[in-house]
């Protein structure tokens, strides 16, 4: 059976993808960036910091985080989440003093959904390896659909069909 255009080009892409997961690095990075998660193991002394800015637009999106975070063995110690700008949310209300600081950078579009920070460590209290941030972030991408793997399998009929 020969490959179509657009399924073999679906399939370089996913191999391209798990080359770039699974490939040995000569040296561990400190930082990992993928769309709209953020990994470092320098920006806190004792624990590695997650970020997530926004999310998709679906109820339960904490608890799958938590699920995944879960699933790749972390060990959540601190988290912080915030849904608006406090200047503005203090802005509204007479008579309060001051906002609070914010977590989310300065400029944050709170349009795309909330600003999320974790501090995590592995099972020992160590941060978090190379090889375990790959996988967490592997598994964020997938499920928030950034990555291009899907979630569920094709249905069947899909192979059927020529295309």
């Amino acid at each position: 059976m020969q490959l179509s255009d657009a399924t073999a080009s679906m399939l370089r892409e996913r191999l391209q993808e798990f080359v770039v997961y699974c490939e040995p690095q000569d040296t561990t990075p400190q930082e990992w960036v993928s769309d709209n998660v953020e990994v470092s193991n320098s920006a806190h002394p004792q624990w590695t910091q997650l970020i997530i800015r926004g999310e998709p637009p679906r109820h339960g999106f904490l608890l799958q985080v938590a699920s995944v975070l879960s699933g790749t063995g972390a060990v959540l110690h601190e988290a912080f989440i915030q849904s608006c700008d406090p200047q503005e949310a203090y802005s509204t209300q007479p008579g309060t003093a001051g906002a609070p600081p914010s977590m989310a950078p300065d400029g944050y579009d709170f349009s795309a959904g909330r600003f999320f920070k974790f501090l995590l460590t592995d099972k020992d209290g160590s941060k978090l390896d190379a090889g375990r941030v790959s996988a967490l972030l592997f598994t964020l991408q997938a499920f928030t659909g950034q990555g291009h793997m899907p979630l569920t399998a094709p249905s069947q009929d899909a192979f059927a069909r020529p295309q």
